[in-house]
């Protein structure tokens, strides 16, 4: 079994802004854009594994979502508010995991509600040789609004291997 070099393997991308608009929201729809994550598998052979993953809602809010990760950025016909509309082929060909923020995993503080789901042990890898990137939709599971724009930020936590 091989050690885990922390200093240079463990990274967090924290901040990255969902880009959501004032609207409400079905379950299975789209939350935001696509989500570039740059650099999150550094390393050689362009692997490691999601271990945590943080949101927080300025809102105040407890929304339940969803998390799809890529490998590439996917062709996605749909758009924020909408019905996610991926096609099987992109999906068997780009999608590399899948994971949930349920309702009771949330927090709910005076300023924002923040949620945490630790222990993921997801399996990740990126196709993008030259940035590294890994992608991530948002899907609502649930319906709800929104009154003000930009409410989300999330955090991921990957262990690279290499």
């Amino acid at each position: 079994m091989s050690r885990v070099e922390v200093s240079s393997k463990v990274r967090t991308f924290t901040s990255i802004a969902v880009a959501n608009t004032a609207i409400s929201y079905l379950a299975n729809y789209q939350v935001g854009s696509l989500l570039t994550i740059p650099g999150a598998l550094r390393q050689s052979n362009r692997t490691g594994l999601l271990i945590s993953a943080s949101l927080v809602d300025s809102t105040i809010t407890k929304n339940p979502f969803s998390l799809m990760l890529f490998r590439a950025a996917p062709t996605i016909s749909s758009t924020n508010g909408t019905l996610v509309n991926i096609s099987a082929t992109e999906m068997r060909s780009k999608f590399c995991g899948f994971f949930d923020i349920g309702s009771s995993d949330w927090q709910q503080l005076s300023a924002c509600s923040v949620a945490s789901v630790n222990n993921l042990g997801v399996s990740v890898d990126s196709a993008d040789a030259i940035n590294y990137s890994l992608y991530a939709l948002l899907i609502a599971q649930a319906t709800f609004s929104y009154s003000s724009a930009n409410a989300l930020n999330l955090s991921l936590t990957i262990v690279q291997d290499g």
